[in-house]
């Protein structure tokens, strides 16, 4: 016998009913979109916060604060991405109407930051270790390790305030965290400001500085946002909700959240590991190089903290409707290519032109200056590659093959944009320019290997 409810439902299923659950759902990637940015611009303007002000001291510390948030930035995203799991559990379990689960999850995912904050704070511990063996100036270790030092202090605010975030992006409500970030801005420019200004003496007039401000800042989006997400629970759900979480650890639950999670942290891991092997090998070749690696690393964070944020919002989209609607799910992909493609072309090519009055406002010898200049045709090259290939990878790890993105990116990232900067760092010629286009190399052609898989995987689904 036919089941009646889905007759109903292909018979109401016209072509002006399609069109407007595609309006509905760009909308509401709009929305998403516009929240999400504005969290991910936060997180990118505290390093352009910090090496401005560093800048103005000179550039020993802002050498020093690249090898040391490169390696601090590598752990910590790599946890954070096993966090960012939550999203993609939330997201289909939300649709579902599950609130009693949606509400349990977070109490395991507060349970994961505890955990990932002791391995966190036992990699920093090996982290400076290695930084103790570079062949660098003592100078320049003692930075960098100061700052691993200060900076683990905030370890827990970050996963907590990630995992939150990580929830409310899931149930489509990231507007209040976005609220916070900003609200807790002001705080952390002007402690920065007064610490690197040396008004609480000398010993925080550094690298030291950067990271207590840092910290303070995150505490304060931490405490904040949990007292309001705990307040609005029965809003946001029903009344009794409060009623029944099991606050002790749950396996199952908290395998949901790993499920999606460790694929995406060992991919962070993997990328953002580049990250601190190039500042060593820069640090190594050329301490200059590696300043202006500093500076143009914070710029072009900016530029793609829109992409980004349009990424997320289109992943959590795709994983939820691939499984019925692939085509809409296909089309959704080869849309938001184009945007980000032309996006990040327009806007690098307006950073080149401009380039003579943004980089005068760091205080930066005129060599530095001209290494950013010179590197700006490269920035094009990476930004559109690095954008397709981050899309991919979304929207990969959204339809549960994060694993894929790790192998793949472990062939070319490694295998090749690595290599080839370690081989200019031998042959002697190693600069900002060589670095970023043995990078867009290697995110270039993991980008058109993750695309033909994606494609694949959906199209079996017509």
């Amino acid at each position: 016998m036919p089941n009646l409810d889905n007759s109903l439902d292909i018979a109401l299923d016209t072509p002006l009913n399609k069109r407007q659950k595609q309006q509905g759902a760009f909308a509401n990637i709009g929305l998403q979109t516009v929240s999400i940015w504005l969290i991910q611009l936060a997180l990118v303007v505290i390093p352009a916060i910090d090496t401005y002000f560093l800048s103005g001291i000179n550039s020993q510390n802002i050498a020093g604060y690249a090898l040391g948030s490169a390696f601090y930035t590598w752990w910590v995203l790599g946890c954070k991405g096993t966090l960012q799991g939550l999203t993609f559990v939330i997201a289909p379990i939300h649709g579902q109407h599950q609130p009693q689960l949606v509400v349990n999850l977070l109490v395991q995912a507060l349970w994961l930051v505890a955990l990932l904050t002791v391995v966190a704070w036992g990699a920093l511990v090996v982290c400076g270790l290695g930084i103790g063996r570079l062949a660098i100036s003592d100078e320049l270790k003692t930075l960098a390790v100061q700052y691993l030092k200060v900076a683990g202090f905030g370890l827990p605010a970050i996963f907590g305030v990630r995992a939150l975030a990580a929830w409310l992006e899931g149930i489509a409500k990231p507007s209040s965290v976005a609220l916070w970030f900003w609200s807790a801005m002001l705080i952390k420019v002007g402690l920065t400001y007064t610490l690197l200004k040396g008004h609480f003496g000398s010993g925080w007039q550094n690298t030291t500085g950067t990271a207590l401000a840092t910290n303070v800042f995150y505490w304060t989006i931490f405490i904040g946002l949990l007292a309001m997400t705990w307040y609005r629970l029965p809003k946001l759900f029903e009344q009794g909700i409060k009623q029944n979480i099991h606050w002790l650890p749950n396996l199952s639950l908290l395998k949901k959240i790993l499920g999606y999670g460790l694929p995406i942290a060992t991919a962070y891991l993997m990328e953002f590991s580049l990250f601190p092997t190039i500042t060593s090998l820069l640090a190594v070749a050329n301490e200059i190089a590696l300043a202006a690696y500093e500076i143009l690393s914070t710029v072009y964070d900016l530029v793609l903290s829109l992409p980004i944020a349009l990424i997320l919002a289109v992943s959590i989209t795709v994983g939820q409707i691939y499984q019925n609607e692939p085509k809409t799910a296909l089309a959704l992909n080869r849309v938001t290519s184009w945007l980000l493609a032309g996006f990040i072309g327009l806007v690098t090519l307006l950073l080149w032109l401009f380039a003579d009055r943004w980089i005068s406002h760091y205080t930066t010898e005129q060599l530095i200056q001209g290494m950013i200049v010179a590197a700006m045709p490269a920035v094009l090259v990476r930004g559109l590659a690095d954008g397709l290939e981050t899309l991919l990878a979304f929207e990969m790890r959204a339809i549960d093959k994060g694993w894929t993105v790790v192998v793949v990116s472990s062939v070319y990232l490694w295998g090749l944009s690595v290599a080839g900067i370690w081989w200019g760092q031998q042959a002697g010629w190693l600069d900002v320019q060589a670095v970023w286009y043995w990078l867009a190399l290697g995110y270039g052609l993991a980008g058109w290997t993750l695309h033909w898989g994606f494609e694949r995987a959906l199209i079996r689904k017509f």
